[in-house]
């Protein structure tokens, strides 16, 4: 009877869910539907950073550093994306505003201020203005930017995800992804 019991448990599931073959589906539909925009993500990057062929001397081309190297004159690039992109990223920071709760009816007052006061704590200990600042910088850069907001029975965990870990349903359109089959976090 005991040599049953076990060979029942045995043969259950480890969890409850899809197959691990359909989330590796998915996660090869996500990186060959969106290979040519992910390279351009990349180099969207290295835009930014100055640094477009991996190079070190950034947006010139090799006949350019040639020329140059022929003529004694060091490579010197002023990078504009950075300023630019920086300079958007300031104006969002600038224009934030801090978690307001509004009542429906005067009655509700008392318990807006309450709510009010939850979500100021809650921005305060997951330390929301850095994260929010390092995936606005990102989503201007790339064109996304993506974080795992959890819940726990004591805290809100707030997970910052690179961007190039994180994959999508390459035909979802909603800006939020909203309307995607799938999202996930690939390492």
């Amino acid at each position: 009877m005991q040599a049953q019991d076990e060979q029942s448990q045995s043969q259950e599931p480890e969890y409850e869910g899809l197959d691990f073959s359909r989330y590796k589906d998915w996660w090869r539909e996500a990186v060959d539907g969106y290979s040519e925009p992910r390279s351009q993500h990349i180099r969207d990057e290295e835009y930014y950073d100055g640094d477009v062929k991996g190079s070190g001397w950034g947006h010139w081309t090799e006949t350019q550093l040639t020329k140059l190297t022929g003529r004694n004159q060091p490579p010197t690039t002023r990078n504009i994306i950075a300023r630019k992109v920086n300079a958007i990223s300031g104006v969002e920071q600038r224009s934030r505003s801090e978690p307001r709760a509004l009542p429906r009816t005067p009655k509700d007052q008392k318990s807006a201020e309450i709510a009010t006061d939850a979500l100021r704590f809650i921005k305060e200990q997951t330390r929301w203005s850095n994260t929010k600042s390092e995936k606005v910088l990102e989503a201007i850069k790339i064109g996304f930017a993506a974080v795992e907001i959890g819940g726990a029975s004591d805290h809100v965990p707030v997970t910052s995800i690179d961007w190039k870990d994180f994959f999508f349903d390459p035909r979802s359109r909603k800006f939020d992804f909203s309307d995607a089959r799938y999202v996930g976090v690939g390492k």
